[in-house]
């Protein structure tokens, strides 16, 4: 059932952000309707920047801060106050391509179809021939489809001069790498007035644009992977870990999609609005449930099943270290030496923990009323929608009692080295993470009442949305005019 929810709401978002809409009449600017999924003509003489640079755009070109009718004043007011250069703002010039790159070994032939809508502006006129109403008309053009091996040249435009298709041919060692392009060919009138200029930004733009090639002949294969030494160290480990991931093309302007079975035709379409299922995380049992328990960790926690429980993870890093050693490459065995330095510095702060919940009343009086709190929270919750469970059932997940074994420690202890380190659970959406970080909200909370019983009340812990963690990016210096 919730499959087939799941499959209206994104058909549902996609005819919202893309199209098309309930009807073939739009009561308001299409461009204003529809954010993505649109080529739009090209205005000679302009220049621009990718937006998708963001801030970082102007801290290798400040040129392309760009409104020369802007000026802004130095310090002081008055007569007699100087004109600094005039202050450029960043212009954005919107898309008028989208294409995919891909490799192929071999001959390559392809069949390539280009889709797209375009809308047309009707009702009554005035007297000056301007439209009173705001009514576009959608039409859809008639797929287009051609033919494409080694030998042919460009094609001739097509949709009555509106569209072209491009591809190009590089060689590379693997074979060949493709890049297929549909371009708007469409150009705005520079002399025409305000009113004529938005009209024709509408009518001369794609809407709903789909661009799919079928690969007929030559072999695809993997995309060309990135020189390990252009990059970083943590996009070497990255690369690394999922260097088993097969990556046939890469998207430009859009993301790209592929089909590639045994037995059947490759296919790749670009796509404006990409969609992945992400399969659940399941905790497997592996004999280690009895230590998760948050009412034993309540009562009295079992230390010397704790310590089996890092060791059980401390074997896993032994194997970890093993394969390491047995990667050929050399960036790539530095890379898997560098991710395991990092396991065994986590293995062994959840053993000083573990000896610190041995030795400190304190912080172990702490750690069973935070399991209590949780436990607490977990049955409430249960009862709440109607269902009891049996007290064993509340437990913590592995990743979960792992994480508080090894931040307890260095979030009460300021002279701990890894103070300073921000620890952040990188799991996926549903799989326990908040209850992870309230876990170790708990631990401080009652740790920070118990050392400081008159001053320790008040806030312990700001939460912020994690994906507004995940995504946060550095702040750029402000550009100082002269």
């Amino acid at each position: 059932m919730f499959v087939e929810a799941r499959n209206r709401l994104v058909d549902w978002l996609r005819r919202q952000l893309v199209g098309p809409p309930g009807d073939d009449i739009l009561r308001m600017s299409p461009l204003e309707r529809y954010p993505t999924g649109v080529l739009h003509p090209v205005e000679l003489g302009t220049s621009g920047m990718d937006p998708a640079l963001g801030d970082e755009a102007t801290e290798t070109d400040p040129m392309l801060l760009a409104d020369e009718d802007d000026e802004v004043l130095q310090d002081g007011e008055g007569e007699g106050r100087t004109l600094a250069q005039p202050a450029r703002r960043r212009r954005y010039v919107p898309p008028s391509s989208v294409g995919f790159s891909f490799c192929v070994r071999g001959a390559a032939c392809l069949t390539i179809t280009a889709s797209a809508t375009v809308y047309e502006r009707t009702g009554e006129r005035d007297e000056k021939g301007r439209f009173r109403s705001q009514e576009y008309e959608r039409t859809k053009l008639e797929s287009h489809s051609l033919a494409w091996s080694a030998s042919d040249s460009l094609t001739d435009p097509f949709w009555q001069g509106r569209g072209g298709i491009d591809v190009r041919a590089r060689p590379h060692r693997d074979g060949a790498i493709l890049t297929v392009t549909l371009f708007n060919r469409n150009r705005l009138d520079a002399g025409a007035p305000g009113w004529q200029r938005t009209q024709d930004r509408v009518e001369k733009a794609l809407f709903e644009v789909e661009l799919e090639c079928i690969i007929e002949a030559g072999e695809l294969v993997g995309y060309p992977r990135v020189d390990p030494s252009l990059l970083s160290e943590e996009e070497q480990e990255l690369e690394l870990q999922y260097k088993d991931r097969h990556i046939y093309a890469i998207g430009h302007g859009a993301a790209v999609e592929w089909l590639v079975e045994p037995g059947r035709t490759v296919q790749i379409r670009s796509d404006f609005m990409p969609a992945v299922e992400t399969p659940p995380m399941k905790m497997v049992d592996t004999g280690i449930g009895k230590v998760l328990e948050l009412a034993r960790l309540a009562d009295a926690p079992p230390y010397d099943e704790l310590e089996q429980f890092v060791e059980r993870y401390a074997d896993w890093v032994e194997g970890q270290h093993h394969l390491a050693g047995d990667v050929r490459d050399v960036k790539e065995r530095a890379a898997a030496k560098r991710i395991c330095d990092r396991m065994t510095t986590a293995l062994e702060r959840m053993r000083q923990c573990v000896e610190m919940l041995r030795s400190d009343p304190r912080a172990d009086e702490s750690f069973r009323l935070a399991n209590r709190a949780m436990f607490d929270q977990m049955r409430q919750a249960r009862q709440v929608d109607g269902k009891e469970a049996e007290s064993g059932e509340y437990r913590w997940r592995p990743f979960q009692l792992a994480f508080l074994l090894t931040v307890m420690e260095s979030a009460i202890r300021e002279d701990n080295e890894f103070r300073d380190v921000l620890d952040l659970i990188w799991f996926p959406t549903g799989g326990g993470k908040t209850e992870a970080y309230l876990g170790l909200i708990a631990f401080l909370i009652v740790w920070r009442r118990l050392k400081y019983p008159d001053t320790g009340g008040g806030t312990v812990a700001f939460m912020r949305y994690t994906l507004r963690l995940l995504t946060r990016r550095k702040r750029p210096e402000k550009y100082v005019i002269p």
